[in-house]
């Protein structure tokens, strides 16, 4: 995976060409697509649980992540959790990151997406 970390505000944003025509961006509704689509936002597991934007989640598989730093993506719907595999930095000005994807929750509510209402 590559990843621009500083060019866009200071967010990791994947930089594949598999699933949108980078080259044909439209502005700024594409750009939130992007975001909430790729982003990654860490949180730190305590006694199975996750703590996301005022609810709590818990998941069994989690239980084996004690006091980790978890990345979660959220589709709206469901939190994809995962671990960080590898960090790899030997390049200077560019990072590899590889992450296993550990559960998926359904949320209690699907209204909202990284604490901010679907839109």
């Amino acid at each position: 995976m590559d990843w621009d970390c500083g060019r866009n505000g200071g967010s990791a944003w994947f930089l594949g060409a598999d699933r949108y025509d980078f080259m044909n961006f439209k502005g700024k509704s594409d750009m939130k697509a992007l975001r909430d689509e790729f982003y990654f936002e860490p949180r730190v597991v305590t006694a199975g649980r996750i703590h996301w934007y005022g609810e709590t989640y818990y998941a069994d598989e989690l239980m084996d992540h004690p006091e980790e730093t978890v990345y979660i993506r959220d589709s709206g719907t469901r939190l994809f959790v995962y671990i960080m595999d590898s960090d790899d930095f030997h390049r200077e000005g560019k990072a590899k990151a590889e992450f296993l994807l550990v559960c998926r929750i359904w949320k209690h509510n699907g209204n909202w997406r990284y604490g901010r209402r679907n839109e």
